[in-house]
């Protein structure tokens, strides 16, 4: 539909948006701002690939006229679609609400400038390359470590830890890792790329998935 608009430096996305397709903005290397009004319909919109999201160029999405940089997806968001995020240079941190239970393939991919992130204990699914590329990361942030262990990550770029090496639980850098009781199985990839000192299991875990550590 744009495709070769090389001039185009902004593009305001409406709220009524449903779909935009593949390769919608191939060649608009001008870009350089996505204007949106209503974040929840944002995370509704169903792009066609990554080269569909106007983002992947731009890197900066403004919310209201104001540059999004510390994004807390709010409550009133039941679920994200594919590559949401991807591409979105202008995040510092992200934080998402517990009505979410899967974060799907690249949401947040390419986001460079990402050094945190927040994760719900509702969260139970991370779709393939969810957070590829994301080399600025310095801590995910979770509030319960039996959920924790139990999110099927697709792929170790699935996984934020894998680019952050600190994983936060309620507050404290965990060094020591020490999984409780109520863990009787750790699934596939779940501490990619953590960095610890000590790690200590309980008697209660029976399974290490592939990946894990």
């Amino acid at each position: 539909a744009f495709a070769g608009c090389s001039a185009l430096t902004a593009i305001a996305i409406p709220s009524t948006m449903g779909i935009i397709e593949a390769s919608a903005f191939t060649g608009c290397t001008g870009l350089n701002r996505v204007d949106i009004t209503d974040l929840d319909a944002w995370c509704g919109i169903l792009f066609d690939g990554g080269g569909a999201n106007p983002l992947t160029l731009a890197g900066n999405l403004y919310l209201n006229n104001e540059l999004v940089t510390d994004l807390k997806v709010p409550e009133s968001v039941k679920s994200l679609s594919s590559y949401v995020f991807q591409g979105a240079t202008c995040l510092k941190t992200v934080s998402l609400p517990t009505t979410l239970t899967a974060i799907p393939r690249y949401a947040f991919a390419g986001c460079t400038s990402l050094e945190s992130v927040e994760l719900p204990y509702s969260v139970s699914q991370i779709s393939g390359y969810a957070f590829e590329g994301d080399g600025a990361l310095t801590a995910v942030k979770i509030s319960d470590m039996p959920s924790w262990c139990n999110i099927e990550f697709e792929n170790p770029e699935a996984n934020p830890l894998y680019y952050a090496h600190s994983l936060v639980l309620n507050g404290t850098v965990l060094e020591t890792l020490e999984l409780p009781v109520s863990v009787s199985a750790v699934k596939p990839f779940s501490f990619a790329g953590g960095h610890f000192a000590d790690i200590v299991f309980p008697t209660t875990l029976k399974t290490i998935g592939s990946g894990a550590f």
